[in-house]
């Protein structure tokens, strides 16, 4: 009798306890957005009505149930709506807000791509969007930051495209190019390749012993990895299989003994499709690509 009302007891206080942390709710949501970019393709003279809310990736709280967070696109919880038309055509980032049922509110950014073939404002000087997105569903915005490389021809007849005739910008997770001119005439007729090169030298970031353990798990086969990034991310030694000698040496990466990846590199990205195109074809072009972190399975 005496352990039974021990133990009821104990619940009775786990659940008070749980409520009079959520009548003093400071915790602001875990907000997760859309990670690519984010394309509104448009008719002329249409107009289409967004919600802050359709850019939602799985936004969680501790208190206020995901069905009742208020998503808006300013410190305002009301303003949850905008109109946009032809006129707003090009590349924008919108800031989106949320806010728990406590009044907690954080907020974070969505590229998204305002296009329409028949609208006259659309930005003809966008060339190239490659939507740069982390291959786990429900995952915050990890991409790396790789350096763009433009080249024309193929094998040892490959020649860098210079810098000078095109930019790069960051539009959150994706990347955008503008052309000049001058690059659509010196290579017109020509198939332009885009690949990306890692840069980011921060090898731990995501890693961790439970990385260690998904893979040995995916070895014994007591839960295997649900696609074929996974395994190119846990192929530390890039033999191209799964074995104990990856297990090795993401340990001494955890541990501290290493500190950079001795076969492969931090990021690998993984186009979609083809990343060679004629630049004839270049213009308001969209490459999907996966982005896969070394050693992050978990």
């Amino acid at each position: 009798m005496n352990w039974r009302f021990l133990t009821l007891f104990l619940t009775c206080i786990s659940s008070v306890n749980a409520q009079t942390a959520c009548d003093s709710d400071r915790t602001a949501p875990d907000l997760k957005l859309y990670s690519g970019i984010a394309t509104i393709a448009l008719d002329q003279d249409s107009s289409i009505r967004i919600y802050a809310k359709d850019f939602d990736a799985g936004t969680i709280d501790d208190c206020t149930p995901a069905t009742d967070l208020i998503f808006s696109f300013s410190e305002n919880p009301s303003d949850t709506e905008q109109w946009i038309s032809c006129a707003d055509a090009g590349m924008t980032v919108l800031t989106i807000f949320v806010q728990d049922a406590s009044g907690n509110r954080t907020s974070g950014t969505v590229a998204v791509h305002i296009t329409g073939i028949q609208c006259p404002q659309v930005l003809h000087e966008v060339g190239l969007l490659i939507n740069l997105m982390n291959f786990k569903t429900n995952y915050p915005t990890a991409v790396g930051t790789p350096a763009l490389k433009l080249s024309v021809g193929a094998g040892s007849n490959s020649i860098p495209v210079p810098d000078t005739y095109y930019s790069v910008e960051r539009a959150g997770s994706g990347i955008y190019v503008t052309f000049t001119p001058k690059f659509y005439t010196v290579y017109a007729g020509k198939s332009v390749s885009v690949s990306l090169i890692d840069l980011d030298l921060d090898i731990i970031n995501g890693v961790s012993t439970l990385d260690v353990l998904a893979i040995q798990k995916h070895i014994l086969g007591i839960q295997k990895f649900s696609n074929n990034y996974y395994t190119e991310a846990a192929d530390i030694n890039g033999d191209g299989k799964i074995s104990a000698i990856d297990i090795i040496e993401l340990r001494r990466v955890v541990l501290g003994i290493l500190d950079t990846w001795r076969f492969v590199p931090n990021w690998r990205y993984d186009f979609q499709s083809e990343p060679s195109i004629m630049v004839e074809e270049l213009h308001q072009k969209t490459i999907n690509c996966f982005a896969v972190k070394t050693g992050d399975v978990n």
